[in-house]
């Protein structure tokens, strides 16, 4: 007979099965000590900046920070601050973009969803999008104070917003899903939510859009069709893939919210690639295939030099995953050496800058990503992999670094093709 001070394990509760219920994922302590680190740091630029405007505001935040996207915005010096990255906001991104990784990966693991190949797919028209948006503010396409929020890094923590916001309520409405079917099989799908909450995500990014924009500048018969568009592209986009393809709904709503903010984005840009005869979209189809062919002979020469003694792990190149990394950064380098060494663009970038001036050509950006990305993705497949067995961390992983070469790589390959 059991004590009555002694608690006896079972599987019932009321004379129901009961189910272990998980608990949530706990970030590491590590990971709040570097979020109050930088909250604290923030916080004094705040404060510091009301109080002692010269030095905080002026010497530092405008300098450095604020003034160079208002400086890009514009297309000029402005006030001592130059457009561009510098040595304090390369530093400042450095420190942000992992601790936001990070906390990503909380919400994943707190949502239980994991970052495979297909959320990387799901999430490759946002990364195009950066890419458009950005070059459309290029293009005078939106007038301040709105127009900020279209310059990088903004505009990839605007677009990443709603991209967490469509995730996270497509993933919810899932778990909420299951637990009807699990009470009452026959209850319906309800196969209408998820493009219904893709289209009011769409649309609520479209509004943002059209208050930007300046007047006129929206090749479209009416003011509101960026609004139209962003709401008949995401249900049109799901309805026709969920009988093609087998993936998680959240997957496909994302993917449709995305392809819906992209939709907004392409009118002037398919415009601007036919004025003149159509030279815009043969140069832009001329960096692409400079892309895929230094993408290919460095994948290439990967897989042959896989099958010799002890270079197994280059096979770690005939991934998907890392097939897209290599030519998203590819194009990266291809539409730097057309801009700079063609066309006479500036690099922004520290480290790029420093080893163009040195070799006399922007050529080198080649070399530079073959070994750089290169070195990483092999680490990163073979090494690191073996030691975090977590798929949505290396996913995380995969992606970040898929971001930093395709989104930029895909922006000046569009500049540069629509003259501006």
């Amino acid at each position: 007979m059991a004590s009555p001070h002694v608690h006896v394990a079972s599987d019932m509760t009321d004379g129901f099965p009961s189910t272990p219920i998980p608990r949530p994922y706990a970030p590491p302590r590590s990971l709040y000590l570097a979020t109050a680190g930088v909250s604290l740091f923030l916080a004094v630029i705040v404060l510091g900046s009301i109080l002692a405007p010269r030095v905080f505001w002026d010497g530092f935040v405008w300098k450095y920070v604020w003034g160079p996207v208002v400086a890009d915005s514009l297309g000029m010096e402005i006030m001592g601050a130059r457009a561009g990255y510098n040595p304090v906001n390369t530093a400042l991104y450095a420190v942000l973009l992992p601790l936001m990784v990070a906390w990503i990966y909380v919400l994943f693991r707190r949502l239980r969803i994991s970052f495979d190949t297909g959320m990387i797919i799901s999430l490759l028209p946002f990364v195009v999008s950066g890419a458009t948006y950005r070059v459309l503010e290029d293009m005078g396409v939106f007038r301040p104070p709105g127009g900020y929020l279209f310059i990088a890094p903004l505009i990839y923590l605007l677009l990443g917003a709603f991209a967490l916001g469509t995730l996270s309520f497509s993933a919810l409405r899932e778990v909420m899903q299951s637990g009807i079917r699990a009470s009452n099989p026959r209850a319906s799908d309800r196969p209408f939510f998820t493009p219904l909450v893709s289209a009011i995500w769409s649309v609520s990014f479209s509004s943002i859009f059209v208050v930007s924009a300046s007047p006129g500048s929206y090749p479209a018969p009416s003011p509101l069709s960026p609004v139209l568009l962003a709401l008949l592209v995401p249900p049109a986009v799901h309805f026709s893939l969920r009988p093609l393809v087998r993936v998680e709904g959240h997957h496909l709503a994302v993917f449709s919210t995305g392809c819906g903010l992209l939709a907004v984005s392409l009118p002037p840009i398919v415009s601007g690639f036919f004025e003149g005869g159509g030279g815009g979209l043969l140069m832009f189809a001329a960096i692409l295939i400079l892309a895929s062919a230094a993408a290919g002979s460095f994948l290439l020469a990967a897989r042959l030099l896989s099958k010799r003694p002890g270079l197994s792990g280059l096979s770690a190149f005939a991934l998907p995953t890392s097939i897209l990394i290599m030519f998203g950064h590819m194009l990266d380098a291809s539409a730097t050496f057309v801009g700079v060494d063609i066309y006479g663009y500036r690099e922004k970038h520290v480290l790029p800058r420093l080893l163009m001036g040195l070799t006399g050509t922007a050529a080198v950006m080649y070399l530079l990503k073959a070994a750089i990305i290169g070195l990483v993705v092999y680490i990163l497949e073979n090494d690191v992999r073996k030691e975090i067995k977590d798929a949505t961390v290396l996913g995380l992983l995969r992606f970040t670094i898929l971001v930093l070469g395709l989104a930029p790589g895909l922006r000046d390959a569009l500049r540069i093709s629509l003259g501006v």
